[in-house]
């Protein structure tokens, strides 16, 4: 039976999932282009440096499990420098961030799909001592491999939010199979060492190590850049930062501000979308609002009758948190399930969300519990908070310091994980 079943997820991969996951690169690519690049690393046809060390193969999927990667990229790096370092995305935005935070120091190519001819031959060309699986990655071809080859297998910060895990339950005599192959899960949090165990994974398998993105270190000088920023903008004006918006929030959050300049007509709305296909798009949609708005991209200096900065750049997020009053986290109006709220409350800022932080379960109740977080539901819900941390500098600062005090707090998860692979 376990046989058959393995079998048959094989050939439905090659005959359903193969076809259908290139269309839909060829769909994603008219918007951005780069879905369109480099396919065959999707088939694992890559060519690969000459590792002197059996390498460290990390996988993150995209644009936010690359970034919660980071101190355990970094730390790698540090403590085991003869250990060459193999990081695989899925997409093109974090294949993007790790070509721009790591350079030359990891070897960066996509994850092949996850076929057993494919999964072998990038296996057979990488040779990784230990693998690691960030968050909620689950690709069963690749977990029987590594059990196969003897190659422990990790589930780093892993977490699954209440919806998929709905959906994964009704599989669950499926990853029964596939559970047996992980070496170690090392969960976010109680909730999420809960369901996995539910889903197959036996207790000994499975470890609370907390939350990593809680070790995210602050740029070195951020802040002071920040503040040479806000300078630019103009000392007087209160800046609300909109950060990681997606489709269907812009409209909101463009709506919420126009009630904010009625009571602060000096304030600037920076927005930060998600993703750069969206960049023109937006620009439109503020213009005809209308707001005065200016395009970082431009380089142009801000204007002071400026309304709206539309930072269409990247990488720059922790910069315009640090120039900013009040910050609100997007993918959490719509079912995106939230961004990182922690980059905030890192700073030190009042930190405002929708109700879809599915994805932050966790980070959002220890908020909650220390009053360092505000769900809003609407475009008047946000208005009005803005307005009230702008008229109320001393009641910003103080929930920006309860944030920075939960992200104080729970912080450590990286030697707990290190002291499971080390």
């Amino acid at each position: 039976m376990q046989r058959l079943m393995k079998l048959l997820y094989d050939v439905l991969w090659c005959l359903i999932g193969l076809p259908y996951a290139f269309l839909h690169l060829w769909r994603k690519g008219k918007q951005e282009p780069a879905y369109r690049q480099r396919w065959g690393e999707r088939l694992a046809l890559i060519q690969v440096p000459a590792f002197t060390t059996r390498p460290l193969w990390l996988h993150a999927v995209s644009l936010g499990e690359v970034r919660a990667a980071v101190p355990i990229v970094r730390a790698w790096l540090e403590r085991y420098p003869h250990i060459p370092l193999v990081m695989t995305t899925m997409t093109p935005t974090g294949s993007a961030e790790v070509q721009k935070t790591f350079g030359k120091e990891v070897f960066h190519c996509y994850l092949p799909y996850d076929t057993h001819h494919c999964i072998q031959r990038f296996l057979n060309r990488i040779n990784p001592q230990k693998i690691l699986i960030m968050e909620t990655e689950i690709w069963p071809n690749v977990f029987w491999a590594a059990k196969k080859r003897k190659i422990p297998l990790y589930i780093a910060n892993a977490r699954i939010s209440p919806t998929a895990f709905q959906k994964y339950i009704r599989l669950r005599a499926f990853f029964a199979l596939v559970f047996p192959s992980v070496t170690k899960v090392c969960a976010q949090s109680e909730e999420d060492a809960k369901r996995y165990q539910a889903l197959g994974a036996s207790p000994s398998q499975v470890r609370m190590t907390g939350n990593i993105k809680f070790d995210l270190k602050i740029p070195e000088g951020v802040e002071k850049q920040g503040l040479m920023l806000r300078q630019q903008f103009g000392v007087s004006k209160q800046i609300f930062l909109a950060a990681s918006t997606h489709e269907g929030e812009e409209s909101v959050l463009l709506q919420a501000f126009q009630q904010i300049q009625k009571q602060f007509p000096e304030s600037l709305l920076l927005l930060v979308p998600r993703h750069r296909n969206r960049f023109d798009t937006i620009y439109q949609q503020c213009i005809e609002y209308p707001f005065v708005t200016q395009r970082r991209s431009t380089g142009e200096p801000i204007k002071p009758d400026a309304q709206v900065y539309l930072c269409d750049t990247m990488g720059e997020m922790m910069l315009f948190i640090a120039a900013s009053d009040v910050v609100f986290v997007g993918g959490s109006l719509v079912s995106i399930g939230g961004h990182n709220t922690l980059e905030p409350a890192s700073l030190a800022k009042p930190v405002l969300s929708g109700p879809q932080v599915f994805n932050f379960e966790a980070i959002t109740e220890m908020l909650q519990a220390n009053q360092a977080i505000q769900i809003l539901e609407n475009s008047e819900g946000i208005a009005q908070a803005v307005i009230q941390y702008f008229g109320h500098p001393d009641m910003a600062q103080r929930d920006g310091q309860r944030a920075l005090e939960v992200f104080s707090k729970n912080q450590g998860s990286l030697e707990k994980l290190f002291a499971e692979i080390a």
